[in-house]
């Protein structure tokens, strides 16, 4: 069980998260690692690196920059992923669609039922009667 935790937090992960997945306490999570030498891998290029804290996770400063990189652009892919979801909803035969809402200050339509949806051609005929 130590080996099995001490392997689980040199491969990066955290230490509540052993305690949970090995149903131990997070104290004797802390207490295994203390007590093992203090050799870790870095996550993002594999080196062995010794660490001077208990939460130090990178081997350098470059390879903490190049994940930090690499989760920005994640996080980017996710946030296109998720508006593109939301803008599939979009009714842009709208009046008052024109890449933006006109008639709202929020693209409500994105998700959504709005109440204020009306075609171009609905619109006119309103207008003019």
């Amino acid at each position: 069980m130590t080996e099995q935790a001490y392997k689980l937090w040199q491969q990066g992960m955290p230490q509540w998260e052993i305690a949970d997945k090995l149903k131990l306490r997070r104290a004797d999570v802390t207490d295994i690692i203390k007590a093992s030498p203090k050799i870790r891998l870095c996550p993002v290029c594999g080196n062995e690196f010794e660490y001077d804290a208990i939460n130090k996770k990178y081997c350098s400063l470059m390879c903490k920059e190049k994940n930090r990189k690499e989760q920005a652009k994640a996080d980017v892919r996710e946030r296109g992923e998720k508006r593109s979801e939301m803008t599939s909803h979009v009714k842009k035969d709208c009046f008052a669609f024109d890449g933006a809402c006109k008639a709202l200050d929020k693209l409500y339509c994105a998700w959504e039922v709005c109440r204020f949806y009306k075609t171009k051609k609905q619109y006119e005929r309103e207008k003019r009667g």
